[in-house]
């Protein structure tokens, strides 16, 4: 393992014990021998804000079983380097996973934009019934 930031490493060790506390899943950890054994980590940092993102994923195949667990399984922590976690992101609802509208760069602060308009579906032209074709056109001259 490479060396890293001793920042990143109390930043890591902050998040996963975050984590641990707030799992809802009692048998998350069934068989690992701590629960850090069933985690992966990626740690990112912020250079303007000095923070560390923390990034966990499951590895639970090291626990026995399938390496993940848990459907859709998110954490992701902001983290000061003194180890001091200071925010988590939110878990996505599964109703929405639509984007969020785009924010226009002239309205001004603290004003919600308009929402964009929604374009009305122009109907498809009406078929038109077939047209049989005349007697007159089908025979041949001459016949």
């Amino acid at each position: 393992m490479p060396a890293v930031e001793a920042g990143s490493a109390l930043a890591a060790a902050a998040a996963i014990r975050e984590m641990i506390k707030e799992n809802p899943f009692p048998d998350l950890f069934r068989g690992c021998s701590s629960p850090e054994q069933g985690l992966d980590v990626a740690v990112f940092k912020d250079p303007k804000s000095g923070l560390y993102y923390v990034v966990l994923h499951q590895h639970f195949s090291r626990c026995g079983g399938p390496r993940g667990r848990v459907l859709d399984w998110w954490y992701e922590y902001a983290v000061t380097s003194q180890g001091e976690v200071v925010g988590k992101a939110p878990a996505m609802p599964a109703e929405s996973l639509e984007a969020p509208p785009p924010v226009s760069p002239s309205s001004p602060p603290g004003q919600t934009p308009s929402p964009l308009p929604i374009p009305v579906p122009v109907p498809a032209p009406a078929a038109q019934p077939p047209v049989e074709p005349s007697l007159s056109a089908i025979s041949a001259p001459g016949r």
